[in-house]
């Protein structure tokens, strides 16, 4: 009897599982229609009547898998074990859909706003397919969610304000879509969010100082949108902070004083908007901080020498602004930079000899300044320099043949200076020179030869100089040279000047001389047969 009865009471339990999952799933197409309710007798859920909370999250799952999928595919049936569905993890005790990653699956589809109603799932990863539509304020729901991963797809409309209900979320990805409208406010009640990436969207207003409430947060990028306005103080109450990255936007104003307290940050990250006013020298209390970009900005004043205590700095670049002053000596204090971009400013002065401390250094941009004086033999203890960018300033004095110890050069740009006396030979000495720029100087003496001993030079420019002598011929296997503009022969095969000087000839001015000299010796041929018919 007892046996009986507990048999009776399973029944009643299945039978109003089916009637539940009749009233919660919606209308769908004929093709899941079929498999609505049949989570629990199709074998999707063993044990149906001990794991209700599962045979529930497989009729949603069932109910919005055309709608995700679009012409993409997913095993998801009710006659399969939910536990082997495509990126559905089953945990707990009951049974529930804790985990739905479908990361990178070819989905064409839409979020379906069936996913809401999977109420313990603590992660949803749909990255990096190609799903369309709106995200569904229904996921506002999903009390539990720690993780929604939705960046790279095609996503458009609002970022919905319900999100910011999701307390116990920690990442929030939603970047690289096509979202439209202004980062919601409430998004700042999320107090347990460690990241929020926005970025390589359209999003456009102002960035809500309420962001300045999560506390807890370590990531934040919008970058690549199209923000306006100020950047809001309360950012600098962020202080677990290490990356913060606001870069290709409209942003206007003052760059924050109050970003001096963000002591773990490592990243700034403001390039390409419209800053204005100084650099706050706040930065400079910023210890732990490795890369700066502030290129492309309005920034103006001096670089401030408190920057110079950034001791694990990694990269500095400020080009592309309106700086002026003199390079702070205190930026040789910088051990560990392998990047200082300063080029496309106003700064003047000499270029100061503590750069040559700079013993990591690899790319060094001073180009398109007021920079004066001589380029300090100093550089040449730069023994990891890649690239030496300072053309377009005012420099003098002879070009140190001490470069030729940079190994690791690659680049060179002088060009658009005054400097003088000859091309150091020890330039040719470079077997990684591919770019080598002088023109626009008043350079003298010969063209080494030795420039021609580099197999891998293919852009040289030395034009708008004084040269005197000729021009190697192994420089013509340069495959971007201004050779022709140079107002010189080229040198006889063994390195001797020409007998006729004059300006180097072009391929085509050769081979115009050379059909010349062709028919002038044909009709000389001519003359002397004609003087012997007539003798």
């Amino acid at each position: 009897m007892i046996v009986r009865n507990e048999l009776v009471r399973k029944l009643w339990r299945l039978m109003l599982l089916l009637v539940v999952a009749a009233l919660v799933v919606p209308t769908v197409s004929g093709s899941v229609v079929a498999q609505v309710g049949g989570c629990a007798t199709g074998g999707a859920v063993s044990d149906p009547g001990d794991h209700p909370g599962l045979v529930a999250d497989c009729e949603a799952l069932l109910a919005g898998r055309d709608t995700l999928a679009g012409s993409g595919s997913l095993n998801w049936a009710a006659d399969v074990p939910i536990t082997t569905w495509d990126g559905v993890k089953v945990e707990g005790t009951p049974h529930r859909v804790a985990s739905l990653d479908l990361t990178q699956r070819g989905l064409t589809g839409s979020i379906p706003r069936e996913l809401g109603g999977l109420s313990d799932l603590r992660e949803l990863r749909l990255s990096n397919n190609e799903l369309n539509g709106e995200i569904p304020l229904e996921l506002g729901r999903l009390s539990g969610l720690r993780v929604l991963n939705l960046e790279l797809n095609q996503l458009s409309g609002f970022i919905p304000s319900e999100l910011g209900r999701l307390n116990n979320l920690s990442e929030l990805i939603l970047g690289a879509n096509n979202l439209t409208g202004a980062i919601p406010r409430e998004l700042g009640d999320l107090s347990n969010l460690n990241e929020l990436s926005l970025f390589g969207n359209q999003l456009s207003g102002s960035i809500p100082p309420e962001l300045g409430r999560l506390s807890n947060l370590v990531d934040l990028s919008l970058t690549s949108n199209e923000l306006i306005g100020p950047i809001p103080a309360e950012l600098g109450n962020l202080v677990n902070l290490q990356n913060l990255d606001l870069g290709s936007n409209a942003l206007n104003g003052p760059i924050p004083p109050e970003f001096g307290g963000l002591n773990n940050l490592q990243s700034l990250w403001l390039e390409r908007n419209e800053l204005s006013g100084s650099i706050p020298a706040e930065l400079g209390n910023l210890a732990n901080l490795r890369g700066i970009f502030l290129e492309v900005n309005r920034l103006i004043g001096p670089i401030p020498p408190e920057l110079g205590n950034l001791n694990d700095l990694r990269g500095l670049w400020l080009g592309g602004n309106e700086l002026s002053g003199p390079i702070p000596v205190e930026l040789g204090n910088l051990s560990k930079l392998a990047r200082l971009s300063l080029d496309s400013n106003q700064i003047n002065g000499p270029i100061p000899d503590a750069l040559g401390a700079l013993s990591e250094l690899q790319s060094l941009g001073l180009s398109n300044n007021q920079l004066s004086g001589p380029i300090p033999v100093a550089l040449a203890n730069l023994s990891k320099l890649e690239s030496l960018y300072l053309e377009k300033n005012h420099l003098i004095g002879a070009i140190p043949e001490e470069i030729g110890n940079l190994r690791n050069l690659t680049r060179l740009d002088l060009s658009n200076n005054r400097l003088t006396g000859p091309i150091p030979r020890e330039l040719g000495s470079l077997d990684g020179l591919r770019t080598l720029l002088l023109r626009n100087n008043e350079l003298t003496g010969e063209i080494p030869p030795e420039l021609g001993d580099s197999v891998v030079l293919d852009v040289l420019y030395l034009a708008d100089n004084q040269f005197s002598g000729c021009i190697p011929m192994k420089l013509r296997d340069s495959k971007h040279n201004d050779l022709d503009l140079v107002d010189l022969p080229f040198c006889a095969p063994d390195g001797s000047l020409p007998v006729t000087g004059g300006h180097v000839p072009s391929a085509n001015a050769l081979l115009i001389l050379m059909m010349m000299g062709v028919a002038v010796f044909a009709a000389g041929m001519c003359a002397v047969g004609v003087g012997r018919r007539r003798a």
